[in-house]
């Protein structure tokens, strides 16, 4: 039979792992960004920087939500270098 005990600890431990894959979230609003095309760039240039675990384009908000790897870090600076060498200008740069 399925012990609750076991269930809920093996979710508690799932969750906790799944937060643990991941440093930090930033927030990055990105001006003159409406393609896919434009995403697509900004995806990529963020996706080749070795502190970066995720990266999630929002057209529809001209945002880019980036989530670093463990132990990892990406100052503002360094993310408005990225964005500008895709082509855009970074806006506000939110953590957390």
């Amino acid at each position: 039979m399925n012990n609750p005990r076991i269930i809920l600890s093996a979710a508690i431990w799932l969750v906790g792992m799944a937060s643990a894959a991941w440093a930090e979230r930033i927030t990055v609003n990105v001006d003159g960004m409406v393609c896919a095309f434009c995403a697509a760039g900004i995806e990529q240039l963020l996706n080749d920087e070795a502190a970066v675990a995720k990266v999630q384009v929002d057209l529809d908000a001209s945002e880019v939500r980036i989530n670093t790897k463990e132990d990892a870090t990406l100052s503002d600076d360094q993310l408005r270098e990225i964005i500008r060498k895709s082509g855009f200008t970074a806006g506000k740069i939110t953590r957390g």
